[in-house]
């Protein structure tokens, strides 16, 4: 299994994932993935590679982040604004080291931490890998979610 930056001959198949993990159309994953490609700033597409194939991503942010939220946070923190696996590769500890690969990115961009988003049905998940839940918040779809955060040493 290998984590890394998405390139843009990831595309087809990138498309295909999130078509696949999380319900959306091809517009919609062609435009997400075109901000991230086109992106100067601290924000970065990875994706999960197990023998050339494209399993899971995660998006990561570390500035610009979220209007709903408190300046503290999107000036200290990396935002995980997405992350996925296929369904029969999740509970095999590989989300683990997805957030494992976004610390790697906290500290380079020298930030305190990590914060994301998450329905309740997945604050356990987070809360083994070291995130612990701080509230509530509205996020730019109008959803209430929790917003889980992680400090990083």
């Amino acid at each position: 299994m290998k984590i890394r930056e998405i390139k843009k001959e990831d595309r087809q198949k990138w498309i295909k994932l999130v078509q696949l993990t999380d319900n959306r159309n091809k517009e919609w994953a062609e435009q997400k993935l075109d901000s991230y490609l086109d992106s100067k700033k601290k924000k970065r597409l990875l994706i999960v590679e197990e023998n050339g194939k494209l399993i899971g991503f995660v998006g990561i942010k570390g500035e610009d982040v979220e209007e709903n939220v408190s300046e503290i946070l999107n000036k200290e923190y990396v935002l995980i604004t997405w992350i996925a696996l296929i369904p029969k590769y999740r509970k095999k500890g590989l989300g683990s080291q997805i957030l494992k690969e976004c610390e790697k990115y906290a500290r380079k961009w020298e930030k305190k931490g990590i914060w994301l988003g998450c329905k309740e049905k997945v604050i356990h998940f987070y809360e083994k890998n070291g995130y612990h839940k701080e509230g509530t918040f509205i996020n730019d779809d109008g959803r209430e979610e929790y917003l889980m955060l992680r400090e990083i040493g």
